[in-house]
């Protein structure tokens, strides 16, 4: 999604409020004037402020609350999932590259090594493929197919991210003094929820088979 100034000062303010502890989270989004996003907001300002929240951890229902109504309940959620399941992946992807070039082994960072550098650029490239297909549910999200897509492409790239993760972190990541479980355990709630990636995928089969072998071109890529 391009950034717009409107968008690039409601994206800080979002980060502001969202990254911050506070005793009552919920006041600090309605003093923002977040709580009545999906009311007043473009469709793609609301996704973007999604991720932001799940790329912080948000512990409210802030998604739940300002996701418009998109189809029905179980595409809306798919979508909602989709760009939650995207701002965690994010945030997953910025502690692994840290952690990586923080942690010393044999007297220097491990991200020196051959085996963590490609780790790190298949993280890179799975949170790559889910903000794309993300991306593209935000721009037609009355698309079944592109909705579809969107909740195949990040739950699978959740499940793949996370694992990557916590092989780079090794045991310290599932522990409570570390950050990244707050993350990765939300990831593969996410994945399932609203409909697991078979799920989707069958549907998305089925869509492709519906409109017949003449159109398979035409459906596969919009043109």
């Amino acid at each position: 999604m391009s950034l717009s100034e409107e968008r690039e000062l409601l994206l800080e303010t979002a980060h502001r409020v969202f990254g911050r502890d506070s005793a009552d989270p919920w006041e600090e989004v309605e003093k923002a004037g977040l709580a009545d996003l999906g009311a007043a907001a473009d469709f793609g300002d609301v996704a973007a402020v999604i991720r932001v929240s799940a790329y912080h951890g948000t512990r409210i229902d802030f998604a739940e609350r300002v996701m418009p109504e998109v189809g029905d309940a179980q595409r809306r959620g798919a979508l909602m999932r989709s760009q939650q399941i995207v701002g965690a992946l994010e945030r997953v992807r910025d502690l692994t590259v840290a952690y990586a070039g923080e942690r010393r082994q044999f007297g220097q960072p491990i991200n020196r090594f051959q085996a963590v550098q490609q780790e790190l650029a298949e993280l890179a490239g799975e949170v790559a493929l889910a903000v794309a297909a993300a991306d593209a549910a935000v721009e037609d999200p009355l698309s079944a197919k592109q909705v579809a897509a969107a909740k195949v492409v990040a739950g699978t790239a959740a499940g793949r991210a996370a694992a990557i993760a916590h092989q780079v972190h090794g045991a310290i990541g599932f522990t409570h003094e570390h950050k990244l479980h707050r993350w990765t355990t939300r990831l593969w709630a996410w994945r399932d929820e609203y409909g697991t990636e078979s799920a989707w995928a069958e549907a998305l089969g089925d869509l492709v088979a519906r409109a017949g072998a003449d159109r398979l071109w035409e459906v596969v890529t919009g043109e």
